[in-house]
């Protein structure tokens, strides 16, 4: 369980938007049970390329191609693989079901499918910036979307590794929040029926479509809220209505 959510909150925050926490800090927060290092490893690792691709289409426009693809796209393939884990992690699940590789591996594709409409994004974007520097600024926002994936993997892990006596407490970010977040915000249920519910973080089935969603789900000892079910199956009802 996440004792101090507000800290791991200040720290997404942080790794979202591109600010680099520092080794002993996030030595400090992964000792009171805040595990963010993999997440900014995975971000880093996305800027990095990015930041290549920018240069290359500023400096050396025609060489500007498939190389960005196939190393976005192996980012992405180690990243969400890790954010399966860690999620399992948080139930002390070690063994990978085939069943959760299939779903890490239908992500992994999906996401694949968008890597060349952000290669086209990049090429704008650095036709309408001065320099790199604003131009990786102007890219950060299309950056949090892949990242929100990692999470959104993460949140899946929790839930489908967890027992059925496993509770797991909604807690919102520090962002603006959709209506389907605040009304979730500290709602106590077991993994299985936010599992039955089909309601979890970062979804685009949120109100909010899940793009800069920081709200998060953890393991709990909380007293379960009565009648969460049928809570959260009115919510989901909601959402397939809208």
């Amino acid at each position: 369980m996440t004792q101090y959510p507000a800290l791991r909150n200040a720290a997404l925050w942080c790794i979202k938007a591109g600010i680099p926490i520092r080794d002993e800090l996030l030595a400090n927060l992964a000792s009171v049970g805040i595990g963010v290092k993999a997440l900014q490893d995975y971000s880093n690792a996305m800027t990095r390329e990015v930041l290549i691709y920018l240069n290359v289409i500023r400096v050396h426009p025609g060489l500007a191609g498939g190389e960005f693809g196939v190393n976005f796209a192996g980012v992405i393939e180690r990243g969400l693989n890790e954010a399966w884990r860690l999620g399992m992690r948080e139930n002390n699940a070690t063994e990978m079901l085939e069943e959760w590789q299939a779903i890490v591996d239908e992500a992994i594709a999906s996401e694949r499918t968008h890597i060349s409409d952000f290669a086209a994004y990049l090429v704008q974007v650095v036709g309408n910036t001065a320099d790199t520097g604003a131009a990786i600024a102007q890219a950060r926002s299309r950056l949090e979307m892949w990242i929100n994936r990692y999470e959104d993997l993460r949140h899946q892990a929790i839930i489908a590794s967890a027992d059925e006596k496993t509770k797991l407490i909604w807690q919102v970010g520090p962002t603006e929040h959709c209506q389907d977040c605040a009304q979730l915000d500290g709602m106590v249920a077991f993994a299985r029926e936010w599992e039955q519910a089909q309601i979890r973080p970062q979804d685009k089935m949120l109100a909010c479509h899940g793009f800069k969603c920081q709200c998060s789900l953890t393991p709990t000892n909380e007293r379960h809220t009565r009648g969460a079910l049928e809570k959260l199956m009115r919510i989901h009802e909601a959402q397939i209505r809208r």
